[in-house]
């Protein structure tokens, strides 16, 4: 009953909120600087050591590969390892110190030596990382926290972008690299040793859960007499899931719509000159995509929370093949502004939906050893997807062939998740 006179306390935030925060710092500082920012090195670095940019953009190759051979035992260090902070503190360590040393390569094969080196780095101190926490703090609302965390990605990079270009044009490439990689020290770290929690039951707490009576998402706290439930999270071990058929479609699966979006998303402007269109039209597509990517990461999330699974599938699949029938009649301009954005949208499906799926099919259980694995097909997909549409062009002399084709892919990987959302929903009830 409330009394006259006395104000009820406001509960306090919800500490998997913090989590949210300090994934999306991570996405917004340490990837955008290793992913997106560093093409802004590109000609500072060929022009004043005499490299063609082929060779030196290889390196941006060298980095996504590495860390995609890493990711599978980096996240059975972040899973497992008893100090959360000092792992977390390695990696950053990693990533910083290897992307400022980029400043003292003077020969090519310097410059691919570190990028090897980054590649645990990078993935321990970005989106590997945030993923496994917020499934591990959410449950209601999943789907809708990490599309915040992976939205800290195209925000970072609009807001470091320019000021990187600013270091790089006034004191040279050498500083940009040393401010980037101090940038990432100066924020990422910090932040780790105030909010990286790997559980809610490390502060007395449990997942944010909704109540069966109440539509508002709530949060369990552990009263003082009480004490923290300790059932085991239903899931599979990874050790498991290798031995299982379904596993291993869902990873092929995942890499072919990884390959499809990285093909159709990073030719977006070469496609748009092969229309005609002008190179700033075609720029100003790249930019648009890249805005529509902020907003699907955003609404997927909320899908996935709002529908379920299964339709998040359907809607996420859906937008992709729509922006394929699109591409194959982008030579008008709403047609093309409307694929642009829908691209970017569609893309989203590489990021929250396969951290999202990674915890739905399989579960809490060993997610960050199993989130490891499948995250490779994220970074092994987005490299391979333009080689293939370009290799497509080289042949034919038209993106067009490539676009039909990924329509198809684009079915039967949609065919393919929602069996398998099926098959795995009925093998996690066994588990719980």
């Amino acid at each position: 009953m409330n009394h006259p006179g006395k104000t009820q306390k406001k509960p306090p935030l919800f500490f998997g909120w913090w989590i949210v925060f300090f994934g999306f710092m991570l996405m917004a500082v340490s990837f955008s600087i290793i992913m997106s920012c560093h093409s802004l090195f590109v000609l500072p670095v060929t022009e004043a050591l005499g490299f063609e940019r082929g060779e030196f953009t290889l390196t941006f190759t060298l980095v996504g590969l590495s860390a995609a051979a890493s990711s599978a035992w980096v996240g059975r260090i972040l899973s497992r390892s008893r100090h959360l902070k000092r792992s977390l503190t390695l990696f950053i360590l990693l990533a910083g110190l290897a992307f400022a040393s980029f400043s003292f390569a003077r020969a090519t094969w310097q410059f691919y030596l570190i990028a090897i080196l980054l590649g645990p780095g990078f993935v321990g101190s970005s989106n590997l990382a945030g993923s496994l926490l917020v499934n591990h703090w959410f449950i209601d609302r999943r789907g809708f926290a990490l599309g915040l965390v992976a939205a800290g990605s195209g925000i970072g990079t609009a807001l470091l972008s320019p000021m990187i270009s600013g270091v790089i044009s006034g004191w040279g490439w050498q500083a940009g690299y040393w401010v980037s990689g101090g940038l990432i020290l100066m924020v990422c770290l910090p932040l780790t040793w105030r909010f990286a929690v790997r559980s809610p039951e490390e502060k007395g707490l449990s997942p944010l859960v909704k109540r069966p009576s109440d539509a508002a998402a709530t949060v369990k706290t552990v009263e003082a007499a009480g004490s923290i439930a300790t059932e085991a999270p239903a899931g599979f071990m990874l050790s498991e899931l290798k031995v299982m058929p379904a596993f291993w479609m869902f990873f092929i699966t995942m890499f072919f719509l990884c390959v499809v979006i990285g093909g159709s998303q990073l030719t977006i402007a070469a496609y748009m000159l092969e229309l005609g269109y002008s190179a700033e039209f075609s720029a100003l597509m790249f930019s648009v995509q890249a805005l529509g990517m902020l907003v699907g990461k955003l609404s997927l999330g909320a899908f996935f929370d709002r529908f379920g699974a299964r339709r998040g599938i359907l809607i996420g699949i859906s937008a992709l093949m729509v922006t394929m029938v699109g591409y194959l009649n982008a030579s008008a301009v709403v047609v093309a502004v409307g694929a642009s954005v829908l691209v970017g949208m569609a893309a989203s499906m590489s990021t929250v939906g396969n951290a999202y799926l990674t915890g739905s099919f399989f579960g809490s259980k060993d997610f960050g050893n199993v989130y490891g694995l499948v995250n490779i097909t994220m970074m092994t997909g987005a490299t391979t997807g333009p080689l293939v549409t370009n290799l497509i062009y080289d042949q034919t002399g038209s993106y067009a062939f490539a676009w039909v084709g990924f329509l198809v892919l684009t079915g039967l990987c949609g065919l393919s998740l929602v069996w398998l959302q099926s098959v795995f929903f009925k093998r996690l009830l066994k588990t719980a």
